[in-house]
């Protein structure tokens, strides 16, 4: 099946790949150490009575939403880029499926550790931040999973359907790290 260029990312060697990756999660430290970071786990507690927040657990919140949100930006950077080195004919099949097969997983196990802490955040902010994490992570996994089945079918609707997950993820992250 002959795949439009232009509607997956640009990546033709597995070493841009990885430099790609690598500027991606400098830019991305850069940005969070003095915004994002911030916005991912706020700080600031609700008008309930929720007990004040000691210096440590703000510092582990703003860490944690900044490996949530490098990691949820890297993985969509990653998926994309095996996209394009499947279509350009760089990686076959089986890797790409084994490669997704331990995206999919990873990104399982996350959600299932962020899905135990949820329940015990006590500022509704910080419970919407980490739901949101928690979808996007999801639809990580759902696009990873689509384009290894698109592998295994070399079919149009399979490609759609990979393409449409990917197009749906790109504006979910831009909002949680606050891109424009």
């Amino acid at each position: 099946m002959d795949v439009p260029s232009s509607t997956i990312f640009n990546a033709s060697t597995f070493s841009r790949t990885i430099a790609a990756i690598i500027f991606s999660g400098a830019l991305w430290l850069l940005i969070t150490s003095t915004t994002t970071a911030q916005n991912a786990f706020p700080t600031t507690t609700n008008t309930q009575a929720a007990p004040p927040i000691t210096t440590l657990e703000a510092d582990v919140f703003q860490t944690l939403g900044s490996f949530s949100g490098a990691h949820l930006y890297s993985t969509y950077i990653a998926i994309g880029s095996v996209a394009d080195c499947y279509v350009g004919q760089t990686y076959k099949a089986d890797k790409v499926q084994s490669m997704m097969a331990s995206i999919d997983k990873i990104c399982l196990t996350l959600k299932s550790q962020l899905e135990k802490i949820e329940p015990k955040l006590a500022a509704a902010q910080d419970k919407k931040s980490t739901r949101e994490i928690i979808e996007t992570l999801g639809l990580l996994q759902l696009e990873a999973q689509q384009l290894s089945q698109f592998t295994r079918s070399n079919t149009e609707a399979d490609f759609r359907a990979y393409e449409q997950t990917r197009t749906n993820v790109w504006p979910k992250i831009q909002s949680i790290l606050g891109l424009k």
